[in-house]
């Protein structure tokens, strides 16, 4: 009973109850009436039209004709009726009061999401005290590879290009080819200590959590759709190897020699001949669960919902205030404030404008290779479609950063952004088909930028390369600087846009 009360959702259930008991003993001749169905079937408004409508319109249609229902018992039944409700009233306060003491939550809160960031950064930092070499970006990057290659190739002949990085055989998903893979969250949710079952060797557990979205076309009548899918990848390693230095982002490559990842049928590695399950320095995917999955046509897949999160508490890194001194005295005294208007603000403001134009192209050199990748997927998908975003008078509100993080190779710092902008999408030939172009959309996002340690935070032109300072217009699909030939999107000249998390998503 408690756990029901506790749910202020089941109220208007309880609350009806109870009405239509206080109908039963009080008013005979109403309840006699009701049956047949009465007004509220049969009449315009009411019950009739909150059943056709669907779900929405049912609350709504459900709730207005029960605020009916308790004025016309206030009128001709007022101490009965102020009784019932004294009643009620009490009755949810008790509630209130023990759902404040209780654990059970139908959404995580602020205070519970920091104590379990904290839970979590604590078992990172003491896989950092054996492994110095770990770095996030790095894992994460390396994470999410495998997550876009394994949906890629399951369905083909190139899986065995990637199969010595997981601990069991990959089944092929022979009624499907997929394509067009956009992950749009992938973050650390636990770390672990574990003993292997079998060699009883100590092991690290890292689980990933993906919110990805992919093409899948049947093979049998080529029905095509969208699939929205939320899965939890748990990589394993031997316990007390140290990474090797980590050399760029965004490709995969052997972890026993370092060239890129070219495996026999054996699944030993072409070039040093080692078998890369067998190896201690190796994260191995040790289990894929799906946690939910959710299939739209392709023609349904612009949409617009309502902004979910935007009125939601920050979510601050406990050891926000005490890194914030060290961060400074790694960038010339530099504070978060300088970030936030040097890095966070231009980055914004630049990366909407090219992606609302559609010269994409342009932002090449500010986001690293997997967001841009993920991003360009959707600026294809809008000129195949014969529309774009557009993203008309963008402003920022206000700017919140929320994490530091460091290890031996690289920085990040995660900011919130509110903003607001019109958003919608228009057609080629100027007509809105989604979304509103007269009322302002406010919205807030977590990004977070990554950089090789010791690059600065001063404000560079956004347009121009980070190491040469050429127009930034000869970049190319790879990240690579036209004119000077540098590999500018992993970090090692300039700050880049890594991640944006959806405020309603963003855990620590």
């Amino acid at each position: 009973m408690k756990k029901f009360l506790n749910n202020r959702y089941n109220w208007l259930i309880l609350v009806s109850l109870v009405i239509i008991a206080f109908f039963v003993i009080f008013l005979p001749e109403i309840a006699e009436a009701r049956p047949g169905g009465g007004h509220g079937y049969h009449g315009g408004g009411g019950g009739g039209g909150g059943y056709h409508h669907g779900g929405g319109g049912g609350s709504g249609s459900g709730g207005d004709g029960l605020a009916s229902l308790i004025v016309y018992c206030l009128f001709n039944y007022p101490i009965p009726t102020l009784i019932v409700l004294a009643i009620l009233f009490i009755i949810y306060k008790i509630a209130e009061k023990s759902s404040k003491n209780s654990t059970i939550s139908s959404a995580p809160t602020q205070r519970n999401i920091m104590s379990s960031t904290t839970q979590r950064d604590t078992m990172l930092a003491r896989l950092k005290s054996s492994d110095p070499n770990f770095s996030t970006p790095v894992f994460l990057d390396y994470a999410s590879l495998l997550f876009t290659k394994m949906h890629l190739y399951i369905s083909g002949d190139r899986l065995k290009e990637i199969q010595p990085f997981f601990s069991t055989n990959l089944e092929k998903w022979s009624n499907y080819d997929i394509s067009e893979v956009v992950i749009g969250k992938a973050s650390i949710v636990s770390i672990s200590n574990d003993v292997h079952h079998e060699t009883h060797q100590k092991i690290n557990k890292i689980t990933v959590e993906f919110n990805a979205n992919y093409t899948a076309k049947a093979k049998a009548n080529g029905a095509v759709f969208r699939c929205f899918t939320v899965e939890n990848w748990q990589f394993v390693r031997n316990a007390g190897v140290v990474s090797p230095v980590p050399d760029g982002m965004g490709v995969l490559k052997c972890p026993c020699c370092g060239a890129s990842a070219e495996f026999t049928d054996a699944g030993t590695c072409a070039h040093c001949g080692n078998m890369i399950s067998q190896t201690d320095n190796a994260w191995i995917v040790n289990a894929v669960t799906v946690v939910s999955t959710e299939r739209v046509k392709t023609s349904d897949v612009i949409t617009y919902s309502a902004e979910m999160g935007t009125g939601n508490a920050t979510i601050y890194d406990s050891h926000l205030q005490e890194r914030a001194g060290e961060f400074a005295a790694t960038h010339n005294n530099m504070g978060y404030r300088e970030f936030e208007q040097n890095i966070a603000i231009p980055y914004f403001l630049d990366i909407y404008k090219l992606y609302s134009s559609l010269q994409w192209d342009q932002a090449r050199h500010l986001l690293s290779d997997r967001l841009w990748q993920s991003m360009n997927y959707w600026i294809t998908f809008c000129k195949e479609y014969g529309c774009r975003n557009a993203l008309d008078n963008v402003t920022i509100q206000k700017v919140n950063t929320v994490k530091y993080e460091t290890d031996k190779y690289y920085d990040s710092v995660t900011v919130r952004i509110f903003a607001y902008c019109y958003d919608y999408y228009v057609d080629n030939n100027g007509n809105v088909i989604a979304g509103n172009n007269h009322r302002e959309r406010v919205f807030s996002e977590y990004w977070t930028f990554v950089s090789r340690k010791g690059v600065s935070i001063e404000s560079k032109a956004t347009s121009r390369c980070p190491n040469c300072g050429a127009p930034a217009d000869n970049m190319g699909q790879a990240g690579v600087c036209g004119y000077c030939g540098s590999k500018i999107t992993d970090g090692n000249f300039s700050w880049v846009l890594f991640s944006i998390t959806q405020d309603e998503e963003y855990d620590g």
